[in-house]
């Protein structure tokens, strides 16, 4: 779940979903783009398995009116042990040398000047080239085979085989033409297997070996020496990670939180059925925008049953909505007076320079009852994090 700065309408479907597909967004996404690739025709958009994913929407119960937690005495279902000597440690991070390394030498490609090319040789293997090319068969230039200002770094294998040894040996300025062949295998039918010619211009050489003048002009002016740029650079990365490992920092408060600090009792089966449903229509929708079924979708990827992976989901999300609705009761981070519970709507509302409670209400498509809720679940949220993450 990615931090929300009290931004409601995220905030509740962060609470909807409890987290078990936003949790891991980047890692689902690649996996639903290769099932989606996979799939079999039928499967696609507009074939048989898209449309037979919209039953799921018909066969579902009734639609399930949400009671909500300041309607409930929850200490029918949950009970907070004390939880103020509450910590958990973060996971160590760690900044390799070659990570760092990489990211300057992306830096020093990039922006690499022109002027502080190789003079005195061709292109050996290792080098840099920033090259123009123009690919051709039977004299007539094809479709993806022309760009200016590329950069390629012989060795890498990045094109088809011959057009990287073909510079070895080029100085700057000069052009070659290139006979080459495309392999059988070759992804477009046009040019698989065929022969062709590539007429390649070396615009200039970048050695392998770092000249920090090349792109000093671009740095901080304190940062005057490789070493120094090297310590700045392991800085920037460690502090970028520490904000991406953040989302995983906090699951991993909050699943620590309920097992040790929460004692759950039972479940309310209208939350339950609330949740289950709000995760099914999420999964259906996810199912149809890359031309799968559910039970496909989440057998792919978290090899379960889906009716399965239904009900254990119900269950997370309703015992973390229970904790967190009980620890905002009891630091009051929700006011009872709706006068007070209008004045922190208005003041997030001003964000948005929206004036009113009804129009912000309206803009989010929420009412009150789901405001209040939801911030209380995201003061509770903070709130044991912060506890939690003290040194």
């Amino acid at each position: 779940m990615k931090r929300i700065c009290k931004k409601v309408a995220v905030l509740l479907a962060t609470a909807m979903l409890g987290g078990l597909l936003t949790g891991c967004s980047s890692q689902i996404s690649n996996m639903l783009e290769e099932l989606g690739n996979n799939s079999s025709e039928e499967s696609q958009p507009g074939g048989t398995a898209g449309t037979e994913s919209s039953s799921y929407y018909d066969n579902e119960e009734e639609d399930i009116v949400r009671l909500y937690a300041h309607e409930m005495d929850l200490s029918q279902y949950v009970t907070i042990k004390d939880y103020s000597d509450f910590r958990v440690s973060r996971d160590k991070i760690t900044i390799s040398d070659e990570e760092v390394m990489n990211e300057i030498r992306t830096f020093y490609v990039n922006s690499f000047r022109k002027e502080y090319g190789v003079k005195d040789r061709g292109v050996i293997v290792g080098d840099t080239v920033n090259i123009d090319y123009v690919g051709k068969k039977d004299g007539v230039a094809f479709s993806g085979g022309t760009a200016s200002g590329d950069l390629l770094t012989i060795g890498s294998g990045r094109f088809i085989v011959g057009f990287e040894e073909g510079l070895i040996g080029v100085k700057e300025g000069e052009t070659v033409d290139l006979n080459l062949t495309f392999p059988d295998s070759y992804h477009n039918e046009e040019l698989a297997g065929q022969p062709v010619v590539f007429t390649v211009t070396v615009n200039f050489i970048i050695p392998e070996e770092i000249i920090f003048e090349s792109f000093a002009e671009y740095l901080p002016e304190d940062i005057d020496t490789m070493d120094a740029l090297v310590d700045y650079v392991k800085d920037v990365l460690y502090q970028e990670e520490l904000v991406n490992s953040q989302d995983d920092y906090e699951y991993k408060i909050i699943e620590q939180f309920l097992a040790e600090k929460c004692e759950f009792k039972e479940l309310p089966e209208n939350w339950m059925k609330t949740n289950r449903k709000s995760m099914k229509d999420s999964v259906v929708t996810m199912a149809m925008d890359v031309g799968t079924d559910p039970e496909t979708l989440i057998k792919y990827y978290f090899n379960q049953d889906y009716n399965e992976f239904l009900d254990s989901s119900a269950k997370q999300a309703t015992e973390r909505d229970l904790a967190m609705q009980m620890v905002a009761r009891q630091e009051k981070f929700v006011p009872d007076d709706e006068a007070e519970l209008d004045a922190i709507i208005l003041t997030i509302a001003q964000d948005y320079e929206i004036t009113s409670v009804e129009e912000f209400l309206s803009a989010n498509a929420i009412t009150k009852d789901d405001f209040r809720e939801g911030y209380g679940y995201q003061m509770a949220w903070q709130h044991i994090v912060e506890i939690a993450s003290q040194e």
